[in-house]
C-alpha cells in the first residue's frame, strides 16, 4: 500500500463508518456510503492532499486506487 492509500485509510476511518477496512479496487459507489457522505469525504482528501478535488474529478475515479493516482499525480 502505497503512503497516498495509507492516508486516504486514515482518512476513511475517520470520517466514514465502513465497518471494514476499504477495498481500493472495488467501485467507491458500491461502498455502501451515502452521495452526501461521498461528497463529504472527499471535500476533507481535497484538504488533506491541498488538491482542487471536485466531484467532477472524482466521478474520473471509481476506485480508491484510481484516487490515490489521482492524488499523486497532481501533488508536490
Amino acid at each position: 500500500m502505497s503512503a497516498t492509500e495509507d492516508r486516504l485509510k486514515q482518512l476513511i476511518n475517520d470520517h466514514l463508518d465502513l465497518g471494514r477496512d476499504p477495498d481500493f479496487d472495488a467501485p467507491f459507489n458500491e461502498s455502501g456510503v451515502s452521495s452526501v457522505d461521498a461528497i463529504a469525504f472527499f471535500k476533507k482528501v481535497s484538504q488533506e492532499f491541498d488538491l482542487p478535488f471536485t466531484p467532477a474529478e472524482f466521478a474520473k475515479c471509481p476506485t480508491l486506487r484510481e484516487v490515490a493516482s489521482y492524488i499523486d499525480s497532481h501533488s508536490g
